[in-house]
C-alpha cells in the first residue's frame, strides 16, 4: 500500500518549505541578536543607573526625615529607571537563550584537540565560579548605594564573565557548544537562586550584608556543579560518542538582516537609556508641595 502523500498535499508541503526557507534567509543570526542584547543590556543598566543616582534621596532608605524629605518627589522617574533595569535583566536572560540557538550541537575536531590540555582550566574556572557570586554581591551592594540599576549592572557583569568562562571550560571538557552554553547558564541560575534564598532568610539580621552572606553558598553550589559536569563530560574513550566535524547544514542568512537587527536594538537601547524629566536633586529645599 502506497503511503505517499497525495499530489496536492505534497505540492502544498513543498511550497510551505520553500517559503519558510526563503523567509529564513532574511532572518538575522540568533548569535548576532543574542550577543547584541548581552552587550547592550549592561550598558543601559550603567547609563540608567547614572541617571537614577542624580535623583534625590529615596525616602525608603532614609533613617530620619521630616515632612518634606519623606515625600518622594522623584517617584515617577525612579520607577521608570527601575522598570528599565528590570527589562535589561530580562534582556540578558533572553540574549543568553537566543545566543545558544546558533551554537553547534556536535563537538568539533577543534574542540577535540583542545582536550589535550590539562584539567587546570576546569579547576581555575571552578575557582572563578566560586568567587563570581561573591564579587557580584559585593559590587552590586556597594553600587546600589548610588542607584538600583547601577547596582544590578555591578552584579550582572561579573556573572556574565564567569558564565562565558564556564562555557569555554565545559566545551573544552567535551560538551557540545550549545549544551555547554546552556549548562553554564544553568549554573549561573542555580547560583542566583541559592544566593537570593539565603539572602532572603538572613536579611532581617544582616540587612545589606545578606547578599554577600548568601553569595558564599551560591558560589559553592555553582563551583560544585561545574566540577561535576567537567568530570562527567562526554569522553571518546568511554564510548559515549565519537568526535566529529560539525557538518550540520546551516541556513543561509542575510548580513543585511544582522545589521538591521543590531541597529534596531541599538535604537531601543538609546531610547531606554534616555533620561526622563525630573526635579533637581535639591528640589525639597525649595518648598516642595506636600500632598494632602
Amino acid at each position: 500500500m502506497d503511503h505517499a502523500l497525495p499530489h496536492p498535499w505534497r505540492s502544498g508541503s513543498l511550497m510551505l518549505f520553500t517559503a519558510s526557507e526563503r523567509m529564513s534567509r532574511w532572518m538575522p543570526h540568533p548569535a548576532v541578536v543574542g550577543a547584541t542584547m548581552l552587550g547592550l543590556a549592561p550598558v543601559v543598566l550603567v547609563v540608567t543607573g547614572i541617571h537614577a543616582s542624580a535623583l534625590g534621596q529615596d525616602p525608603a532608605w532614609a533613617f530620619d526625615c521630616n515632612d518634606t524629605t519623606c515625600v518622594d518627589l522623584w517617584r515617577e522617574p525612579r520607577m521608570h529607571y527601575r522598570m528599565i533595569a528590570l527589562a535589561c535583566c530580562g534582556a540578558v536572560l533572553s540574549g543568553w537563550i537566543v545566543t545558544g540557538l546558533d551554537l553547534s550541537t556536535t563537538q568539533t575536531v577543534r574542540e577535540r584537540r583542545h582536550r589535550s590540555r590539562p584539567r587546570a582550566l576546569s579547576l581555575s574556572t571552578c575557582l572563578v565560579l566560586l568567587g563570581a557570586p561573591i564579587c557580584s554581591a559585593v559590587a552590586g551592594s556597594v553600587l546600589a548605594a548610588a542607584s538600583i540599576p547601577i547596582g544590578l549592572a555591578g552584579g550582572v557583569v561579573p556573572a556574565l564573565a564567569a558564565g562565558i568562562m564556564a562555557w569555554n571550560s565545559l566545551r573544552v571538557e567535551g560538551h557540545a557548544s550549545r549544551a555547554a552554553w546552556y549548562l553554564a547558564g544553568g549554573e549561573l541560575l542555580l547560583g542566583l537562586i541559592v544566593t537570593v534564598s539565603v539572602a532572603a532568610m538572613t536579611f532581617p539580621l544582616l540587612f545589606i550584608a545578606a547578599a554577600v552572606a548568601g553569595s558564599v553558598p551560591g558560589g559553592v553550589a555553582v563551583a560544585g556543579v561545574h566540577l561535576v559536569l567537567c568530570r562527567q563530560g562526554p569522553d571518546e574513550a568511554a564510548g559515549i560518542g565519537p568526535f566529529c566535524e560539525d557538518s550540520s547544514p546551516r541556513p543561509s542568512r542575510s548580513r543585511m538582516a544582522d545589521v538591521i537587527c543590531m541597529l534596531v536594538l541599538l535604537g531601543l537601547s538609546v531610547w531606554a537609556a534616555w533620561p526622563v524629566p525630573a526635579p533637581p536633586a535639591d528640589a525639597w529645599m525649595y518648598g516642595a508641595a506636600i500632598p494632602g
